[in-house]
């Protein structure tokens, strides 16, 4: 958010990337601080503060004191399947004739057994993928096999810039996995932006697979930085991605569909920030701290409903659990709740029973199909389809959508282990959600586990709503900072700095992040100056 909202005038900004949990973090901190400032006569010049990869030179998320910036998955598509068009085995059609496939071999070790020695068939475009049922090659033409544009070291160029403008002209020329970016500078300004390539798609969208044989459908390179979307100093001055699509129109066009998610963290995240006109750094903290089920509230009063509905044939099971629905006036996701994770079992089934039923001839051709994987927006049809019960889709044998959804009920506490009113009180969300954050070795090595791996504990969050927490994936770190004023600013990361378990850092700072406590975002250990000395020689 700008700095017309703040309480120090300079813009604020939070990030918290999603990704698999380990110990050690996938982040390591680090503050880097170089150059003589001379006309301050300040000892260094430029101080940026982050996180980074460990073995990689610069700060990947983080703070120069003038610009901050973090990033979500943008979802964009950036890779097409195209359908190869051949005449003849050996060789496919493209715009300038006919070219030979290329094939490359590559050799795999296989413990115990021989080697296994792969053959691949290249194209101009890519890697040959697979074959269809027909016959029918196709080929994966991706962004990230382009070596000019997967990737270079240009987010260096973050660490000097001064101003968001400054900040939006590296972002479009670094290149990285092509992300969602949110840069705040200390003067109040704000911006988002894609870094990373964009192909430029001619002759078609990509959301299909497509023959690229005769040019109509191609990639003319890739955008340049005037193409690129960016929405810099919006007028309510606030912005947020939470990897929903965040673009229509021609900037959807260029970005692509690469499977957005649900809008409805994004949603959460937003009402939020515009639920007051005021901000500090904490104020970000607790909207990233969200555990509220604002998804599933209208799930849990449609239970509700359900249960009230056969009052009369209820049994005492039916009951209790509806006397605990009610109990819980606020769904949130939190360790202790009954409610949530009933509700949320009982979405679950009920989608999948649906499109299971819906889908049959694709579940018997691909029997290990997750619905997720076709689109992560089922929500809306699933809902309605709850509201309006069209005869024609209610699954067989069942009569009504009354019988339908009761026996989903069913089947849902059975699969939780509901039997009684004593086992419906153990079944807390915590119960299921708990933290299972292990170093590498730990599968391989059991008996090391225990001191490798995080302690295994309960822990509030879920997906769709700003505090994602799974148990082994949720925020890698999360960070609230205000450029010029980071001596407020707060990080969590899971885990600890050191990789090394008999280190005192190596969870050091871990429970935090679990309890959601403000940390400093700023060092709180011993610095290390590396000293350039010119080599003697004798």
């Amino acid at each position: 958010m700008s700095g017309a909202l703040s309480d120090n005038g300079a813009a604020i900004l939070q990030n918290d990337m999603h990704l698999k949990l380990r110990v050690p973090n996938i982040w390591f901190r680090m503050q880097i601080r170089y150059g003589e400032d001379e006309q301050s006569r300040s000892r260094y010049a430029h101080q940026v503060t982050g996180v980074s990869l460990p073995g990689v030179p610069l700060v990947v998320a983080g703070s120069n004191g003038k610009v901050a910036w973090g990033y979500t998955n943008s979802y964009g598509d950036f890779s097409d399947v195209i359908v190869l068009e051949q005449e003849r085995p050996g060789s496919y059609l493209t715009a300038h004739g006919e070219v030979p496939l290329e094939t490359v071999y590559e050799t795999i070790d296989v413990k115990g057994a021989p080697a296994q020695r792969v053959a691949i068939e290249k194209t101009i475009w890519g890697p040959v993928a697979r074959s269809g049922a027909d016959g029918r090659k196709f080929v994966l033409k991706w962004l990230a096999h382009d070596v000019t544009q997967a990737i270079n070291l240009g987010i260096l160029g973050l660490e000097r810039t001064e101003t968001v403008a400054d900040a939006i002209g590296v972002a479009h020329h670094a290149r990285l996995p092509s992300q969602n970016i949110l840069l705040v500078d200390s003067g109040g300004n704000l911006a988002w932006t894609i870094i990373g390539a964009i192909p430029k798609r001619v002759g078609c969208d990509g959301d299909e697979p497509v023959s690229f044989a005769d040019g109509s459908c191609s990639w003319q390179g890739y955008l340049s930085a005037e193409e690129y979307p960016l929405l810099m100093n919006p007028a309510d001055g606030r912005l947020w991605t939470a990897n929903n699509r965040v673009a229509s129109g021609e900037m959807l066009r260029r970005i692509g569909n690469g499977g957005y998610d649900l809008g409805a963290r994004a949603k959460q995240i937003r009402d939020a920030l515009f639920a007051r006109d005021s901000f500090a750094e904490g104020d970000f903290l607790a909207i990233a701290l969200d555990d509220r089920g604002l998804l599933l509230e209208r799930w849990k009063a449609h239970l509700e409903q359900l249960l009230a509905d056969e009052s009369a044939a209820q049994d005492d099971l039916a009951k209790a659990l509806l006397v605990q629905l009610r109990s819980e006036k606020d769904l949130r996701a939190r360790r202790d709740s009954v409610a949530y994770r009933v509700v949320r079992t009982y979405r679950y089934l009920l989608r999948d029973a649906l499109f299971m039923a819906w889908l049959a001839a694709a579940y018997d051709a691909q029997p290990d199909l997750q619905i997720g994987s076709l689109s992560n927006q089922w929500e809306g049809v699933l809902w309605e389809v709850i509201q309006k019960k069209p005869a024609h889709l209610l699954p067989a044998p069942f009569a009504s959508w009354r019988e339908f959804e009761r026996e989903v009920l069913k089947t849902s506490l059975h699969s939780l282990g509901i039997d009684s009113r004593e086992r419906l009180a153990q079944v807390t969300w915590g119960a299921r959600n708990r933290a299972a954050i292990q170093h590498p070795l730990s599968p391989f090595i059991p008996l090391l586990g225990k001191f490798l791996d995080a302690p295994i504990e309960a822990i509030d969050g879920d997906v769709n709503m700003p505090r994602v927490a799974g148990p082994s994936f949720g925020a890698s770190e999360r960070m609230v900072v205000s450029p010029g004023h980071e001596e407020r600013a707060i990080l969590h990361m899971p885990g600890g700095q050191s990789g090394h378990p008999l280190s005192p850092y190596y969870l050091a700072g871990h429970e935090a992040w679990v309890k959601g406590e403000a940390t400093p975002f700023l060092p709180q250990v011993a610095q290390h100056e590396l000293k350039l000395v010119p080599e003697v020689r004798p």
